[in-house]
């Protein structure tokens, strides 16, 4: 897991730089979050709920959700967001993690990605 987030923060990193051509990976994960924008108001602050146990790998994705959700915030905090959003292939389980009390799952993309809205 470590091996594969470092070469993705390498791909992002460099890829920005025109040094190597886009990665496969990154691009494929920018795609998955970038399928859920459109039920995001782009001045939202978005939860993150990363799905790896990895922190390296927990990083990079939430970079990456960060990069292609912009403008919105995407925080790996909960105060006061009304919307969150998990890592790619994140399973049905995540729907029952603490963070996620009083949220409901409106969007599972084909990527994998999970979007929840705070219940009124």
């Amino acid at each position: 897991m470590a091996a594969i987030a470092a070469s993705l923060a390498w791909a992002v990193v460099h890829s920005w730089r025109g040094a190597v051509p886009a990665d496969p990976t990154v691009d494929a994960l920018l795609r998955s979050y970038l399928s859920v924008a459109p039920v995001l108001p782009p001045d939202a602050r978005v939860g993150f709920l990363p799905v790896t146990a990895d922190p390296t790998l927990a990083t990079t994705t939430h970079f990456l959700a960060q990069y292609a959700l912009a403008p919105r915030v995407v925080d790996l905090e909960f105060r006061d967001v009304a919307l969150a959003v998990t890592g790619p292939g994140a399973p049905p389980a995540v729907d029952e993690d603490a963070r996620l009390v009083g949220f409901e799952l409106i969007l599972v993309s084909d990527g994998g990605v999970r979007v929840y809205r705070r219940r009124p």
